[in-house]
């Protein structure tokens, strides 16, 4: 990775992310996709969820999370990659991959943590969410709104935050349990057996 590879990730990167609304049922995505659509439409001109940067799993009938590159501080993909074709945007922190330069190996899909580089199915070249350079199109049509244009302190706090927050909640009914539970020993009325 250049010089001016490695300078890019280091900046406070502008990334799309995920973001339910955790104690709203509406607040998830409903997995309708528009988000690969409006990108494979700004990306390539075309409607092929196959060639967007961004992708929506499906893990259950009723679970699907929006993966995205994540433009990692540490970018493994531009690491592994044997011909540097990963190149800065004008978006900080933010790389792209030059078609000319990708060779399509692979590398990079591989290295992904997250499976956010995919490839092109007509041209076998890697694929990677560029935040459409600043005027990401998945945000501005996502119908359930949960995706969000972030930096990477940002998420990272907001993830801080969820995790302390389901933490405190866990212990306030491990609390209520253990109220009303019975000790080794004792009965349910709170009688020594």
């Amino acid at each position: 990775m250049n010089a001016t590879v490695k300078a890019t990730v280091k900046e406070a990167a502008m990334l799309v992310a995920y973001v339910p609304v955790m104690d709203s049922p509406e607040g998830w995505c409903a997995g309708c996709r528009v988000c690969e659509l409006v990108c494979s439409l700004r990306q390539e001109g075309v409607c092929n969820p196959r060639v967007a940067r961004i992708r929506v799993a499906s893990w259950d009938p009723a679970v699907d999370v929006p993966v995205v590159c994540r433009q990692c501080e540490r970018a493994l993909c531009a690491e592994v990659c044997p011909t540097e074709a990963f190149q800065p945007t004008g978006v900080r922190g933010v790389l792209r991959i030059d078609a000319e330069q990708c060779i399509g190996c692979g590398e990079c899909v591989r290295a992904c943590p997250f499976g956010a580089v995919s490839v092109h199915p007509a041209t076998g070249k890697a694929l990677k969410c560029t935040v459409c350079e600043g005027d990401p199109q998945c945000i501005k049509y996502c119908p359930a709104e949960v995706l969000k244009v972030v930096t990477r302190d940002a998420l990272a706090t907001e993830y801080r935050y969820r995790a302390a927050r389901a933490t405190h909640e866990h212990t306030q009914r491990a609390a209520e349990i253990l109220k009303t539970a019975p000790l080794p020993g004792q009965a349910a009325g709170g009688e020594a057996s």
